[in-house]
């Protein structure tokens, strides 16, 4: 009789959950049913700062400056390698206190030659910074503006790195160009080819 009894609870639980079951099931179709749909896009953001017009021509006005500020240390590393080949070439003749002289002037000029290597190098990191963060900034508000624009819910990074959490994405969902010609068309800046070598 308690094995009856059993199997008509089980029939009797089954016949409760079993409907149950499809009444949840479809209520999300429902809900699916009433125009609620997500878009989703992707946006390569390593490719678009890359060929960002803007972070171009920064980057060629920081190379200039770097390149200027490169002229000034190695005309300093030449006045400290003329003050070695000195006291080199002049161990013989020069007496202990010039030669003692001449080494503390070098030491001094290598000093001097480091912190200023230093000081221009976080100057150029500083600046580098900057650069990143207002191009960064402005692909940023550029997605903003075409995910409002074209109803977009989500947009993921699609870039290559390591750090990006995007594994697969459909090619019909990248407006990373879209993005970029946005930026591009936006920006006053041109940028200048380089010439071949």
């Amino acid at each position: 009789m308690k094995g009856r009894y059993f199997f008509i609870s089980l029939f009797v639980l089954s016949c409760i959950l079993i409907p149950l079951k499809y009444v949840t099931a479809q209520e999300p179709a429902k809900s699916a049913d009433t125009g609620t749909s997500y878009r989703i896009a992707v946006v390569d953001v390593e490719l678009v700062m890359r060929e960002y017009n803007k972070r171009k021509q920064k980057y060629e006005e920081l190379q200039k400056e770097v390149d200027a500020q490169q002229k000034d240390l190695d005309n300093l590393m030449n006045r400290i390698e003329e003050d070695r080949k000195k006291l080199e070439s002049g161990k013989a003749t020069m007496s202990d206190e010039e030669k003692l002289d001449l080494k503390m002037k070098i030491e001094q000029e290598a000093a001097a030659y480091r912190a200023e290597l230093e000081k221009r190098q976080k100057t150029i990191d500083s600046k580098e910074e900057r650069i990143i963060r207002e191009c960064l900034d402005d692909i940023q508000n550029a997605i903003n503006v075409i995910a409002t624009s074209d109803n977009y819910h989500l947009v993921f990074n699609a870039g290559k790195s390591l750090k990006s959490s995007l594994l697969f994405h459909s090619p019909t969902m990248d407006i990373t160009s879209k993005v970029l010609t946005h930026l591009n068309s936006n920006s006053s800046v041109t940028v200048t080819p380089k010439p071949k070598k």
